[in-house]
């Protein structure tokens, strides 16, 4: 039966190819040069095609297309079909970037006014902390966790207690939510007792002392097994940390664990159902994926297992998760935060950030984080840290760049890799688009202070049944969620996200900020103010209170 319907799929591929080379190759002519396009023809607003597979029907499809027919019939079908060579009937006169560094003078970054240790303090006196437009349920942030701490309330050991019977909770139900998928229970105890002591005698370290922090699998983390949502490396537990995981253990942070992801960032709804991950749930509806590559990350945070998660974005990877979940997640300027001893995935395009239930906090683990590190030398040349004027009372002088396009209509086209087809042409094609599309930047920064879009161009996508086993490929709806994405990875500007409502379906929608090179201050001074837009937050419908 199997064979069967392994050569149907065969039969039914060959008469595809055959109608598109005798029809739709025939009326759609030759690739034209960059010149010849119409330039109408260019906002021209099309979805990708390729069917959802999942199941027996993906592993059927993934036999063929590295067959020697695939390789050569199937996927060069697929790729020009979706316009994956669309660089390659363009003509570029820039010279390529291979990596996305501005240096500080072209960025323009500010050292001036206070030290961001000051503004630190500043972030948790109630004269300057931001009164919440929502009312009725709200997140737990850092300032709550530092204010129950210091109220002698709650001390860290007993978060530490309450966050373990979540972690077990949250894996014994049906389903299980599979954010956290590493943690260990005497390590967990041990760093909340010691920052239990540390208020006790009223030395906290920072202002993460004491409060519940994940990291993604991506990143090492002693003494975790350095996965990175696959089943073939770390097979023996990291022995090293990377170099935000000591700068959180200096802050005070408790480490809760390593949290899911995709199985080596390479997808964004955050199916992974291998062994030892399964398919993270969203805390809002477990019926629908996180987003991904961070989807673990995520989760926890929206669930309530900690209000501060660390995520790698390289396409996308922390401001998906955060949107579809409906939290905060911020993709620093490219070598603002240290990626040493991060699996490089996707070194020319990969930032840290951190994912959080608001922009406060965000703005915290960004400063506690960012700045140059001798093991990433990619970040050594950037300008000191500035939060200048992110509580300015209003937005004056802030001008906002915004393509209504993006509002009115959510289909654009948008290029996705089948990697396999790709060639070193375009991939020096890629930079040399790199080159165009930065100086087209700092041309449009020189008008506006920051660009305004949608976060993605849908909400989370279901889990089907047949998901669970193999996975599933669906690259229209990848190519959906990555589509205002790409901008910020391939040229290295920041990116943060923000919730601002719900769709119909109850599911979370977020809004994208971007800003020129080395400006972050100002996407939290315009997030700070998206946050009182939002009427309500609703409570996920897995959700732990840790603070109780």
């Amino acid at each position: 039966m199997e064979e069967l319907l392994f050569y149907s799929v065969v039969a039914a591929t060959t008469v595809a190819l055959s109608f598109y080379l005798g029809f739709v190759h025939r009326v759609t002519g030759c690739r034209r040069k960059a010149a010849q396009r119409d330039p109408a023809a260019e906002r021209h607003i099309s979805d990708m095609w390729s069917p959802r597979l999942s199941g027996f029907s993906l592993q059927m499809f993934t036999h063929l297309a590295n067959s020697v027919f695939g390789q050569f019939c199937l996927m060069p079908l697929l790729m020009r079909l979706n316009h994956f060579d669309l660089l390659r009937t363009l003509s570029f006169s820039e010279d390529p970037i291979f990596l996305p560094v501005v240096p500080p003078e072209e960025g323009k970054g500010n050292s001036e006014g206070k030290p961001p240790l000051e503004i630190l303090k500043e972030l948790m006196e109630p004269r300057v902390s931001p009164t919440p437009a929502s009312t009725g349920f709200h997140f737990n942030g850092i300032r709550d966790y530092i204010d129950s701490y210091r109220s002698g309330m709650l001390t860290p050991s007993q978060v530490a207690q309450n966050i373990l019977y979540a972690l077990e909770d949250s894996e014994k139900s049906n389903p299980p939510l599979c954010a956290i998928v590493q943690w260990n229970r005497d390590h967990i105890l041990k760093m909340a007792e010691a920052s239990t002591a540390r208020y006790r005698d009223r030395t906290p370290l920072s202002m993460l002392d004491g409060i519940p922090v994940c990291l993604k699998e991506e990143i090492k983390v002693v003494p975790y097994y350095h996965r990175a949502g696959t089943t073939c490396l770390g097979t023996e537990p990291e022995v090293e940390d990377a170099t935000v995981t000591t700068k959180l253990r200096e802050a005070g942070a408790v480490i809760i664990g390593v949290s899911n992801m995709h199985e080596l960032g390479t997808g964004t709804t955050g199916c992974n159902p291998n062994r030892f991950h399964g398919i993270a749930r969203n805390p809002c509806n477990p019926q629908h994926y996180t987003g991904g590559s961070s989807s673990g990350s995520a989760a926890a945070v929206a669930a309530g297992l900690c209000p501060l998660a660390l995520g790698t974005d390289g396409g996308g990877s922390v401001r998906i998760p955060a949107a579809f979940c409906g939290v905060v997640g911020l993709k620093g300027t490219f070598g603002r935060i240290s990626d040493h001893g991060c699996l490089p995935l996707s070194y020319s395009t990969v930032s840290l950030g951190p994912i959080s239930t608001c922009v406060l906090d965000a703005a915290i683990a960004y400063t506690l984080l960012a700045g140059p590190d001798p093991q990433y030398p990619y970040g050594l040349n950037q300008p000191a840290l500035s939060l200048d004027g992110i509580f300015s009372p209003d937005l004056k002088g802030i001008t906002l760049g915004v393509d209504w396009t993006f509002f009115k209509n959510l289909e654009t086209r948008t290029s996705l890799a089948l990697s396999s087809q790709f060639t070193a042409v375009d991939y020096i094609h890629a930079n040399r688009q790199r080159s165009r599309s930065m100086a087209w930047l700092k041309e449009t920064f020189s008008t506006v202070n920051c660009i305004l879009t949608p976060a993605t161009a849908c909400t989370a996508p279901r889990i089907h049944d047949s998901d669970l086993l193999h996975g599933c490929s669906d690259v229209p709806t990848m190519a959906q969620s990555i589509r205002y994405m790409q901008l910020g990875n391939l040229t290295g500007i920041p990116g943060l996200v923000v919730p601002i409502g719900y769709s119909s379906a109850g599911l979370p929608i977020g809004l994208q900020v971007m800003a020129k090179w080395w400006d972050e201050a100002v996407l939290f001074r315009i997030g700070l103010k998206l946050e009182k837009f939002q009427a309500s937050t609703s409570k996920p419908k897995i959700f732990y209170d840790v603070l109780t």
